[in-house]
């Protein structure tokens, strides 16, 4: 979703895609960036070992290009000094900011470094569900690792403010009872009960951004 886009821009006079796959079962998308990619080479039943020598960092620590850009998995410096930029905005990357990559140089796009295309199955925009329900809901599908106690606080602050609102919270590992209760926990010391608070777990994603209709305010963790 983040990346055909860019791949079918390319000038394959000037640039050749190389992807590598760890998937296991090939859908729809591996099939269009394979149509797209000069070459194409499957990884998971490589090695670890293996692996490392074809595409992780310690790869590029060996300088196998003249130019290596990383985007999208780093936000700050990935600690290769051989990695010569990254990939940003001027969201993703303020200028006030540039001290802390100590490595790569920020090259920026004008208008943002994600292309983003929507899957076919993504559900169409519907009315926000206060109209039905009478209460606003507060939604966050991240993963429950970027939930700290900083974010609980500023988020019960929010709920706090919004009388007879709720939070709804999906990613796997929200429907196993120990993180149930620790999610419960960290919201309670700022007053939310756990009834303001709904749990889902994992699902595919078709489901995953149905739950997007359920939720008319997005809460994003920080930093």
């Amino acid at each position: 979703m983040f990346l055909t886009l860019i791949l079918e821009q390319f000038d394959r006079d000037r640039v050749s895609a190389i992807c590598y796959s760890d998937r296991r079962e090939h859908d729809a998308y591996c099939e269009s960036l394979r149509h797209l990619a000069a070459e194409w080479h499957d990884t998971n039943a490589l090695s670890d070992s293996e692996l490392v020598d074809r595409i992780r960092l310690s790869v590029f620590a060996r300088r196998i290009a003249p130019i290596q850009i990383t985007r999208l998995g780093f936000t700050g410096p990935t600690g290769v000094a051989e990695m010569d930029y990254l990939l940003c905005d001027r969201f993703h990357v303020p200028e006030e900011d540039e001290e802390y990559s100590s490595f790569e140089r920020p090259l920026r796009m004008q208008h943002g470094y994600v292309c983003w295309r929507p899957p076919d199955y993504a559900p169409d925009p519907g009315p926000p569900p206060v109209l039905t329900t009478g209460r606003v809901t507060f939604g966050s599908l991240n993963n429950p690792s970027k939930l700290n106690p900083t974010v609980a606080r500023i988020w019960s602050k929010i709920l706090n403010g919004v009388p007879e609102s709720r939070l709804l919270l999906k990613y796997k590992g929200y429907d196993e009872r120990g993180m149930q209760n620790h999610v419960c926990t960290l919201f309670a010391k700022d007053g939310i009960e756990a009834t303001r608070i709904e749990l889902n777990g994992g699902s595919t994603h078709v489901e995953h951004l149905a739950v997007c209709r359920q939720v008319d305010i997005g809460l994003d963790p920080f930093p």
